[in-house]
């Protein structure tokens, strides 16, 4: 099993991505970015895709992500999380997490993109949030709109739930969405 694999689909002037990981002791270095783009003048009516899978490690994990532009889905079901941090600007980013793998607490920050966080419909949440002209959905309902400032929202199973996550968000102009 790897520890960590990418499917990318990419225009070449995109700057092709790369994926290096190592671990080391009881530590994971994963690093990710793209070589350098090269500007033509002329349209493409698709942005890149990433697709990141990690495979089962059991030492306690922080993640750190930043997507500009494109397209992508993390999947984080096998990875023992202590700590998620996202960052999308006008990208589209997908997280998908399993039970085992519920962080102690996610730093997301969205300016004009979209960031979906997929959680097992156990576990409870309790997001810290600010708002600018964009918007935050909690299981089908919009929580938060324009100009909700410093405001919070409590999962219906929280109090209950045996697996809790806090989140802490910033919307500028997009969208964040919890499933």
């Amino acid at each position: 099993d790897k520890i960590v694999d990418l499917e990318a689909t990419y225009f070449d002037n995109w700057g092709e991505p790369t994926l290096e990981a190592e671990a080391d002791g009881s530590k994971l270095n994963v690093s990710f970015g793209q070589k350098e783009q090269t500007v033509f003048l002329g349209l493409h009516n698709s942005s890149p895709s990433y697709d990141v899978t990690f495979g089962a490690f059991s030492y306690p994990s922080k993640l750190d992500i930043a997507l500009g532009a494109g397209t992508g889905n993390v999947d984080l079901e096998q990875v023992a999380l202590e700590e998620v941090k996202a960052d999308v600007g006008a990208g589209k980013l997908v997280i998908t997490l399993a039970e085992d793998s519920i962080p102690e607490s996610m730093d997301l920050d969205v300016g004009a993109g979209s960031l979906e966080i997929n959680l097992p419909e156990n576990v409870g949440y309790m997001i810290d949030y600010s708002i600018g002209a964009g918007q935050l959905n909690s299981r089908g309902d919009e929580i938060g709109g324009i100009g909700s400032d410093d405001d919070n929202h409590e999962s219906d199973n929280f109090d209950q739930a045996d697996v809790t996550v806090t989140i802490k968000a910033d919307i500028g102009a997009g969208k964040i969405t919890i499933n």
